[in-house]
């Protein structure tokens, strides 16, 4: 409630200044707006359904189209000269006339962004309306996807902050982080300084757990060959390679944890180790990624 006092004693000030008057005389000139603002809703809904077709004439126009092909050719030619002309003619329709000269008010008085609203307001109806008073000097956005989830949380100032004002942000920021990003996001991660070491002995683990899979395969087609004979056996081999499972002919070490650690760490004796480390990493991941 303090921010938005001192936002209402902000414009109590700016709306009693001749210039800031004669400044809105002139808008509300240019955008054929009578010199004390609309009487009621119904003269503002008539003004911006005018305001509207104005502009849907001048995207129709043959005026338009013709420098817009114009510019398109400038395109090829010159990209960075291309957006800035592009950017002045789209500036020439009417309601994008009307918003480029409350934004330039906004800035001539060093207002805040967020005040737009506020001032667009007093142009129609001469008065401050609080209900589009600015009430903080920040604002916290988000985007959300499909599934409910956040994409991104904003915080956005529009102004300094005073202490108090960045407390109250950070609160609501977290309040926001909470409720809208994924929790696994939300946790604090520890990071692991040995994380390479880490990912080799998973490496080398996975490449364990396929030998044993294609060691099970090839124990499975002896079963096969011998209790349905060699039609049935080369048919299964043939099935298993169109799903990408190969055969192999030599002997699992069943105790390749030992071999790991010696590699890793110089000596079989922290096999336990390399089983703790590589069960810890298949959590994390899962708690992380939610896999």
């Amino acid at each position: 409630m303090k921010e938005k006092n001192r936002n209402l004693y902000l414009l109590k000030l700016l709306t009693a200044s001749d210039e800031f008057q004669t400044d809105i005389v002139q808008i509300r000139k240019e955008s054929s707006i009578p010199p004390k603002g609309f009487l009621n809703n119904e003269e503002l809904i008539k003004w911006y359904e005018k305001l509207y077709q104005d502009t849907e004439d001048f995207w129709e126009s043959e005026d338009y189209k013709k420098r817009r092909k114009k510019l398109l050719l400038l395109r090829k030619k010159d990209c960075a000269k291309f957006i800035i002309e592009e950017e002045h003619l789209n500036n020439e329709a009417p309601i994008n006339k009307f918003n480029n000269s409350v934004e330039k008010i906004v800035g001539k008085y060093n207002l805040p962004y967020n005040f737009l609203d506020v001032i667009r307001a007093y142009i129609y109806h001469n008065k401050i309306i609080p209900l589009y008073l600015p009430y903080s000097n920040f604002a916290i956005s988000y985007s959300l996807n499909e599934d409910g989830r956040a994409k991104w949380v904003d915080l956005r100032t529009y102004s300094r902050l005073t202490e108090k004002e960045i407390r109250k942000a950070i609160k609501n920021l977290r309040a926001t982080q909470e409720y809208c990003l994924p929790p696994a996001l939300n946790i604090n991660i520890k990071i692991r300084k040995d994380i390479d070491m880490v990912l080799e002995i998973e490496k080398e683990m996975r490449n364990t757990d396929r030998r044993r899979k294609e060691g099970k395969a090839d124990s499975y087609l002896v079963k096969v060959r011998k209790q349905y004979g060699e039609k049935v056996y080369r048919k299964t081999i043939r099935k298993q390679q169109a799903e990408g499972i190969k055969s192999i002919k030599r002997k699992i070490n069943k105790h390749k944890s030992r071999e790991i650690a010696k590699k890793i760490f110089g000596t079989s004796e922290k096999e336990n180790l390399v089983r703790q480390i590589y069960s810890r990493l298949q959590k994390e991941r899962k708690k992380l990624f939610e896999i």
